[in-house]
């Protein structure tokens, strides 16, 4: 995941998140939209603009921060590793003893 977050900032890859919007509509429709009254078609204008401009960026924010949270996580955990065993290293290297 850190690879792949360097790559888009060395604009090597670019890294897109979609989500079929079809059933996100529908979703969101099935949860705001209760009758089938007048109000209904400009609830469900609203809910399709307000997806686009503002849920979907949000959502892939979101799952930015996650994974990059994640990266850094790892990134921690390798560098803690690595510097565990330089520190349990002998500080001479490895002694050879001659017979």
């Amino acid at each position: 995941m850190l690879a792949m977050r360097r790559g888009e900032k060395e604009d090597f890859l670019i890294i897109d998140i979609s989500v079929d919007e079809e059933s996100a509509h529908s979703i969101l429709i099935k949860h705001f939209i209760k009758s089938r009254g007048e109000c209904a078609e400009q609830i469900k204008l609203a809910i399709e603009e307000g997806y686009k401009r503002l849920l979907q960026p949000s959502i892939e924010a979101e799952i930015r921060l996650f994974t990059k949270g994640l990266a850094d996580t790892k990134a921690i955990q390798v560098f803690a590793d690595n510097l565990r065993e330089l520190l349990l290293a002998p500080p001479m290297g490895q002694k050879i003893f001659w017979d």
